[in-house]
């Protein structure tokens, strides 16, 4: 695998120090919440299978999380994602025991509610899926922000209507983006927006993987990437 270069053009197997800093940032509250609880709510959806449950149980999880963060939390580990996952699915048997004792005839310790194979299975995959989502969502953002901090990149402009409109050649997008920013962007100076903002994206992209990654080798993005769906966006852009 060749090597891979964060947005600023350092290799990214020099920062593993960042790295570990990074994993360790879900012990800040508001952090954790604004990037994983999309995800957290679509997989208890996933396994309770019922809207006011999974609404209470994503409540009483974020709000012990708030409280006590990820005490048992340790890099050494590997991934943050598996971590983030045992926990939540540990949170829907406790939500799924609550209801057990509600309802059953039977002693409580004599229950010990279990999720079916094919219900786990589903929730697998929707785990993963949204997962994804939520680091594309962030590199969009970060996408975002660069623009802001460059006058004349329009790279998320550019990229957002390549992606809304994948079928328009690059001339009638160059004048959908010259009637946003009302001025006049050409078909070649698009071109080169659209272009750099594929690599910029896939640069970030691969930051917000490396935060959860302890060992963030080239072959440990690589196959998160991969198990993630996400190599083909970043695979084009290697240096």
């Amino acid at each position: 695998m060749n090597q891979l270069m964060d947005s600023r053009g350092f290799p990214i197997h020099d920062r593993l120090e960042l790295i570990t800093t990074h994993w360790s940032r879900i012990h800040d509250p508001m952090h954790f919440v604004m990037r994983y609880a999309p995800a957290i709510q679509r997989y208890l959806g996933a396994i309770l299978r019922d809207e006011d449950q999974v609404e209470e149980a994503c409540h009483d999880f974020i709000l012990c999380v708030v409280k006590n963060g990820f005490s048992n939390a340790d890099p050494q580990y590997g991934r943050f994602r598996d971590y983030l996952k045992t926990s939540v699915r540990n949170a829907a048997l406790s939500r799924l025991r609550k209801q057990k004792r509600l309802r059953a005839t039977m002693e409580a310790s004599d229950y010990e509610p279990t999720v079916p194979s094919l219900v786990e299975e589903e929730a697998d995959a929707t785990w993963l899926a949204e997962w994804r989502r939520c680091l594309l969502d962030r590199a969009w953002l970060a996408l975002k922000h660069s623009q802001r901090e460059q006058d004349q990149a329009l790279y998320y402009r550019a990229l957002r209507l390549v992606m809304k409109h994948p079928n328009e050649p690059s001339h009638r997008l160059a004048d959908r983006l010259s009637e946003q920013i009302h001025r006049r962007v050409r078909a070649d100076s698009f071109r080169k927006q659209v272009s750099r903002a594929r690599r910029l994206f896939a640069q970030l992209l691969v930051e917000e993987v490396i935060k959860t990654l302890r060992d963030a080798s080239p072959e440990r993005i690589e196959d998160e990437l991969q198990a993630l769906g996400l190599w083909d966006i970043v695979q084009p852009f290697l240096r």
